[in-house]
């Protein structure tokens, strides 16, 4: 099975250096934010699987200092069938946000997530670009 080449484009949520600690809390705080957008709370849809696959690499780019960097990160899905949107939007969002604490790093004026790209190429474990504008 080929895996999409886009995730996630539909979205709507701003990442920042705030780690939930769980995906209920996160859940939570993507419901207020789309109340606070005043935007219909069936656009998001964080139980549908988005991604059948159990592990999936992100890779983003943040600034270290003056320098861009691009890390990798590596993703493990809660159920082995896959990603649910809330999963793998939690996981990333959480994954990026503990990096930028770690290495203070910053995604500069680029934090609104956009969805995630598939990268070329065939891979067992599948890599997958996070989008993010401003």
């Amino acid at each position: 099975m080929t895996n999409p080449e886009a995730l996630l484009r539909r979205v709507l949520w701003s990442c920042n250096r705030e780690v939930y600690a769980d995906a209920a809390a996160f859940d939570a705080a993507i419901r207020k934010y789309y109340r606070d957008l005043d935007v219909d709370l069936e656009r998001w849809r964080g139980d549908d699987l988005v991604l059948a696959a159990p592990r999936v690499h992100v890779q983003f780019m943040c600034w270290e200092n003056d320098d861009q960097v691009e890390p990798r990160l590596l993703l493990e899905a809660s159920d082995p069938a896959g990603f649910t949107a809330l999963d793998l939007l939690s996981q990333t969002h959480n994954a990026v946000a503990r990096y930028l604490r770690e290495h203070d790093a910053t995604l500069g004026d680029h934090r609104f997530f956009e969805g995630l790209s598939a990268a070329a190429g065939d891979r067992e474990v599948p890599l997958y670009f996070v989008d993010f504008g401003s």
